[in-house]
């Protein structure tokens, strides 16, 4: 049976490194998240925004009549906000409808994870988008 009597030198070095490698991987696993948390916030708000428009846009909506226009623009609304869930309560919608074509504008903040101070990765703060859709027309 053998002890050690004295320590040897290298004992104990590996801990610094270790805790940088801690940290760092902590941190890529953080932004990552944030980067797929973004990525699905912008494909609910192209999904759904698409869908506004083209039910604004439809040839059941009688675009002759300003209060039927009003009033799929009114329905579309509540539906994309029910779609966008949270996000679409500070979600800015504009519309803008033309005999030919419906544009809908959305601007929402990316929702975040809750990290203080690593909330929100450089370019990833808000989520723009205009969607143009022709209107249906009965030929």
């Amino acid at each position: 049976m053998t002890s050690r009597a004295h320590a040897s030198a290298e004992d104990g070095t590996g801990l610094v490194g270790s805790l940088a490698t801690v940290v760092v991987f902590v941190s890529l696993l953080l932004f990552a998240a944030h980067v797929l948390v973004a990525l699905y916030a912008r494909s609910v708000v192209s999904a759904a925004g698409f869908d506004a428009a083209r039910s604004v846009a439809s040839r059941e909506v009688d675009h002759g009549d300003p209060v039927a226009v009003a009033a799929a623009q009114q329905q579309a609304d509540v539906q994309l906000r029910r779609l966008l869930g949270r996000m679409g309560d500070r979600a800015q919608v504009s519309w803008q409808v033309d005999p030919d074509v419906v544009e809908l504008r959305i601007e929402v903040p990316v929702p975040g994870l809750g990290v203080p101070g690593l909330d929100r990765p450089l370019g990833l703060e808000e989520i723009e988008r205009v969607f143009t859709v022709r209107v249906e027309d009965v030929r």
